[in-house]
């Protein structure tokens, strides 16, 4: 992949810019692209502190894309459809909630997170079995500008996934034409359980300037991600 992918060139000082960027060539093969994470009431309280619950936050980075509530804009690159293995959310043994996960939809986990297998593993724990639909995008307001983040919609919010996948199928352009408004809002069920959903509020198109840049970006991450070198922290994902 293109190591420009991931700069943010315009973050340089003035005299940093024309400089020859040498010494990086390797690293794009070596990184994980940070995942949105929505704060929820069992998430760090160290994280909810000082972000705020139900704010969306790139983990890894310490950067705050949008408060609870507060709409965020981006242009989707790439999607891709995953499934994955969670652990019981009252286990703390494990680093990350995602036990397990691949994109083949022939897997055997795949066909679990089809089905929506849940197993048990003892100790009053079960695995759960998902599908994960994520969008692979440029965050373009905020202080989190400029940077490549998944977006991914899993578990309560498969449904907002399918819809937003159903509208971007329907608007007739490419995944990379489309400026998305994201927020975050509050979700109660039937069963009185709450959490904090990442939804949209409306799609628009991008603008004739950005189109070819918008294109180019496109291409290089759907190449990079069938040579296996796009992938997303999964200590990122929500809990």
């Amino acid at each position: 992949m293109n190591t420009e992918l991931m700069q943010q060139k315009e973050n340089l000082p003035d005299y940093l810019r024309d400089v020859p960027v040498t010494g990086i060539e390797d690293m794009g093969k070596h990184q994980n692209m940070p995942r949105i994470k929505v704060l929820q009431a069992t998430s760090d309280s160290d994280l909810n502190s000082q972000y705020g619950l139900g704010s969306a936050i790139l983990r890894n980075e310490n950067t705050i894309v949008a408060k609870f509530e507060e709409p965020f804009h981006a242009v989707p690159l790439l999607f891709r459809a995953s499934f994955q293995k969670w652990a019981d959310i009252k286990d703390t043994s494990f680093a990350s909630p995602i036990v397990e996960e691949n994109f083949d939809d022939d897997s055997l986990l795949a066909q679990r997170a089809k089905s929506r297998f849940v197993e048990d593993y003892g100790n009053g724990f079960v695995y759960s079995y998902c599908r994960s639909l994520n969008f692979w995008a440029e965050i373009i307001s905020g202080e989190a500008k400029g940077i490549i983040a998944a977006i991914s919609f899993v578990r309560g919010g498969e449904g907002v996934g399918k819809r937003l996948c159903g509208e971007l199928n329907r608007r007739g352009c490419a995944i990379f034409c489309n400026d998305i408004t994201f927020c975050v809002s509050k979700i109660t069920n039937r069963q009185n359980n709450s959490w904090m959903q990442l939804g949209y509020d409306g799609i628009d198109f991008i603008g004739e300037s950005e189109l070819q840049r918008y294109q180019m970006m496109s291409e290089e991450i759907t190449d990079a991600f069938g040579r296996g070198m796009v992938t997303a922290s999964e200590a990122n994902a929500d809990e």
